[in-house]
């Protein structure tokens, strides 16, 4: 959290990528002032790669926040009265950072006023999805504007900085209650303290339960549409029942649904070891994601240990699509993320070994920015790629002048060198000195291997 001068310091950080974002209101008693925004020297409110370097301290890396956007309006119920304690949520469409907004009523945060008026604010210019659900134990199922079930049907809602969009009004409704039992497909038996998680048609969850002793759950209220609920053990010991998905489940608006069992198979399991670089090394931190091609099961993911291995379990019988990154919360990049061509066959009470890869390790940029012969501290480094939609890295030029952008997959990329990182006073600069993008000469990036002297003066 900044403090009165607006500084902040964020300490401890392993070296590697990170993408950074601010957003106002967090340990405030008031509403956020101030839009959430990316660390974006690059313009625009998109995320950029940020190189963190191994025993230096990054600093400027700060933004010029904007106003906030705020989203208003009145919710209804079926018959028109306006209805109290309904939360409204914006979720992002256009990759505005993921910051929760914050809601507030006439007397600070809350749902909707007695009037049925509410406000959304804290929000960066962009298009939003908003669900409406209970504050607390309103008689009502959660809705998306205007009238959707789904995530993926909500009417978007276009906002500006500093502007308050309103008249997004929304009527609630009632929903229906889904239940069912979940059982073994082992023993036959019911399975207690399994979750059920109910998934839209736009993925989103709208609601968890847990099964009781006879293996049972109930939704009390769900709106009518279409659903995927994700079923899988959630007690604390491991399991030998795998994860799965019963599909296209159907909410009717006037009834409610009951008998949506599932029976869980026994679980197959992945393990492999993974390696990367020149020569090839054992490579912790990598997470190994398992996505479902055919079966009932839900997507798997592990992480590698210190030996480069791992065990993916709970994986219901069918193909999955197997791919690694280090570029996920456990790892801090380092190497080119890589898919497994074709499908893995997984099947149930069986361990497939041997499901590894070597990654090629990723490359980097460095150099030395100077300005009238010495050292330019401050001065922001941003790689673009020449081809395809790869975020931008960035890195900040440290007190002599030096930089480094790590992370980078081999390709070709144009270097900018600007002030949008900590300095204001150098104009924009592209290598091999260059005035515009397009006459900057291209750096070649290899795998494990830093590109220097990418310099400007």
């Amino acid at each position: 959290m900044t403090g009165s001068r607006g500084g902040y310091r964020i300490a401890n950080l392993a070296p590697g990528s990170y993408e950074v974002s601010f957003f106002s209101g967090c340990g405030a008693p008031s509403a956020p002032a101030y839009a959430a925004q990316w660390f974006a020297p690059q313009g625009g409110n998109q995320p950029a790669w940020l190189t963190a370097r191994p025993g230096l301290v990054t600093s400027g890396i700060g933004a010029r926040l904007r106003r906030a956007a705020t989203i208003t309006g009145v919710a209804r119920n079926a018959a028109g009265k306006p209805v109290a304690g309904i939360c409204p949520l914006a979720f992002a469409l256009s990759g505005q950072p993921s910051a929760e907004p914050v809601l507030f009523g006439p007397l600070g945060p809350s749902g909707s006023a007695r009037n049925g008026v509410y406000r959304v604010t804290g929000l960066a210019t962009g298009r939003y999805a908003v669900a409406y659900a209970p504050c607390g134990a309103q008689p009502y199922a959660l809705n998306w504007y205007a009238g959707s079930a789904s995530r993926a049907g909500a009417r978007p809602v276009g906002v500006t900085d500093g502007t308050t969009t309103s008249g997004i009004n929304q009527t609630v409704f009632g929903g229906q209650a889904v239940l069912g039992t979940i059982r073994s497909g082992l023993s036959g038996s019911p399975v207690r303290s399994a979750c059920v998680v109910a998934v839209d048609s736009g993925g989103f969850a709208a609601g968890l339960r847990r099964t009781d002793k006879l293996g049972g759950y109930f939704f009390r209220r769900r709106a009518s549409g279409t659903y995927t609920p994700d079923v899988f053990p959630c007690a604390l010991r491991a399991s030998t029942l795998a994860n799965v998905v019963q599909r296209d489940v159907r909410v009717p608006r006037s009834q409610p649904l009951r008998g949506v069992n599932v029976t869980l198979p026994l679980s197959g399991s992945l393990t492999g070891t993974v390696r990367g670089g020149t020569p090839a090394a054992p490579a912790p931190g990598i997470c190994v994601e398992a996505t479902p091609k055919s079966g009932r099961g839900m997507a798997g993911l592990a992480v590698t240990g210190a030996g480069g291995g791992y065990r993916l379990t709970s994986l219901a019988p069918g193909a999955y699509q197997v791919s690694f990154t280090s570029l996920c919360l456990p790892g801090s990049g380092g190497f080119v993320a890589e898919e497994l061509s074709g499908g893995v066959q997984v099947t149930s009470g069986e361990t497939r070994g041997g499901v590894g890869v070597t990654l090629v390790a990723d490359g980097g940029i460095a150099g030395t920015v100077q300005a009238f012969g010495s050292p330019a501290a401050g001065v922001g480094v941003i790689a673009y790629p020449v081809t395809g939609q790869q975020t931008p890295a960035v890195a900040e030029t440290g007190a002599d002048g030096t930089y480094q952008i790590a992370g980078l997959p081999p390709a070709s990329y144009l270097a900018e060198f600007t002030s949008g990182c900590g300095g204001s006073r150098y104009v924009t600069q592209w290598y091999n000195g260059a005035a515009t993008k397009g006459t900057a000469t291209p750096v070649a990036v290899t795998a494990g291997a830093v590109t220097s002297s990418i310099d400007a003066h």
